[in-house]
């Protein structure tokens, strides 16, 4: 049995009719294929086919016009269902549902987080937080209201998710959470497993690197974001199937204690925060992890301005990180080379290629490709001087013989240069992380100056 995807638009325009796949995909049919979707769906295969044929049919399933299951439009999830007909499948929608998440921290980031994996379909949740309702809440806190004031968040909270979806199974814990090895391992421990935890705290100051650190220990997925001061946090990322090298770069306010101040931020913020770390904990969920954005990096954001977002050591080299790789990739080349006769002009050559490569960021394949011309073009010089060198040849077989032996030393060069390249490009980069590992750590000094007076709790 196939049905019509309640979620495809069928359009007229002028005397044509279309049907609204996606943004900017339109599929144009007739007028008797219009009544026959509007008129005789859902029905059999076979009626379709005969009716419209199979060709018309493969393409109504690859444009998910069609659909095995009928989507009923009235429920609950049912545009969250027709979502996931329209771009993943059922089935990732049924995976999805039976994850376990639980969000850390039940204030500003944590309510809108708590919103989103319900609306999601996430139907079992565990709330950890130690705090109540307060009046200043209210202008960015989801869902509380006045009548919440001076009780537990974790259990308003928990009310009113059960007041949208009555099905979910929500679980609380009214706990103040500073070491996440004592005090959050036992939480974990007594619900089993979690698929996914959303970082929602701000506290204590030193809680990026603590956090981090821990997840990283425990091989537990999670996703984070927080305010500092003015500015939008967002990041870091974590999960076991990834490459993570974010923690070293993470500020570590070690020794510094908040003792007086509160927050700021506004409605807005807190939407636009959450929206993002919502979206990386769907993709985290779904395992799309080649989509994820924080994995290598936070960022830093302010609503009214554009700032580039801090990244950590494995961005490209930029400025004079380029010059240094350079540098060393042709000098290393130029040691390793003198016995082939390396000359000024050889050694130039290859450092205005290594800059080029640094500046448009030349990767993998692509880059190894560059290495093998940058080498054949340096053995073909040295195969013209060769030439001038020894002259013309006075018969046409010592001119063969000769072209042969340059042949395979052109080929020799070409891979022991490309070799050489990549080993020396290799040692630079070490070195340059180096570099910039302590720029990193000077500019994040600076902006512990600034989270030590501005970071507070969300809540």
């Amino acid at each position: 049995m196939i049905f019509l995807n309640p979620y495809v638009c069928i359009i007229k325009s002028d005397a044509s009719y279309h049907i609204f796949v996606t943004a900017g995909v339109l599929s144009a049919i007739s007028e008797e294929e219009k009544d026959f979707l509007l008129e005789e769906m859902p029905c059999d295969n076979d009626v379709f086919i005969e009716k419209l044929g199979v060709e018309r049919f493969r393409t109504f399933v690859d444009q998910k016009i069609i659909i095995f299951e009928q989507i009923p439009v009235d429920q609950l999830d049912s545009v969250n269902r027709g979502w996931f007909a329209n771009r993943e499948s059922s089935d990732k929608y049924r995976e999805l549902q039976g994850k376990k998440v639980l969000i850390l921290g039940c204030g500003g980031l944590g309510t809108n987080l708590a919103w989103n994996m319900a609306a999601l379909g996430i139907r079992e949740m565990i709330l950890v937080d130690d705090d109540v309702v307060e009046t200043s809440n209210l202008n960015r806190q989801l869902l509380y209201d006045r009548y919440d004031v001076g009780f537990s968040k974790v259990e308003r909270l928990k009310k009113h998710l059960l007041e949208i979806n009555e099905h979910l199974l929500i679980h609380t814990v009214s706990k103040k959470i500073i070491d996440p090895e004592l005090d959050l391992t036992p939480i974990i421990e007594s619900y089993g497993s979690v698929d996914l935890v959303v970082k929602a705290i701000d506290t204590p100051v030193n809680h990026l690197q603590i956090f981090s650190e821990y997840f990283h220990k425990m091989r537990i997925p999670y996703v984070s974001g927080s305010t500092v001061g003015h500015m939008m946090l967002f990041g870091p990322t974590y999960h076991p199937n990834l490459e993570n090298k974010h923690v070293s770069t993470l500020p570590r306010n070690q020794g510094v204690e908040l003792i007086k101040g509160k927050g700021i931020s506004l409605p807005m913020i807190m939407q636009r925060i959450s929206a993002e770390v919502a979206s990386e904990a769907l993709r985290l969920l779904l395992g799309k992890y080649d989509c994820v954005k924080y994995n290598d990096s936070i960022k830093y954001e302010d609503i009214l301005e554009q700032k580039e977002p801090i990244k950590t050591l494995e961005t490209a080299p930029q400025g004079d990180g380029v010059v240094i790789v350079a540098f060393l990739c042709s000098l290393m080349a130029a040691l390793l080379l003198q016995h082939f006769g390396m000359t000024v002009v050889d050694f130039l050559f290859q450092f205005s290629l290594s800059v080029i490569y640094g500046i448009l960021d030349i990767k993998g394949k692509l880059y190894f490709l560059y290495l093998v011309f940058s080498a054949s073009v340096m053995g073909a010089v040295q195969l013209f001087q060769s030439l001038i060198l020894f002259g013309t040849f006075h018969s046409f077989f010592q001119g063969v013989n000769a072209l042969q032996s340059m042949g395979i030393f052109l080929l020799t060069v070409i891979c022991f240069n490309s070799i050489v390249f990549m080993l020396s490009f290799s040692f630079a980069q070490q070195f340059l992380r180096r570099l910039v590992l302590s720029r990193v750590l000077i500019r994040s000094k600076k902006l512990q100056i600034v989270q030590q007076i501005t970071q507070a709790q969300i809540g």
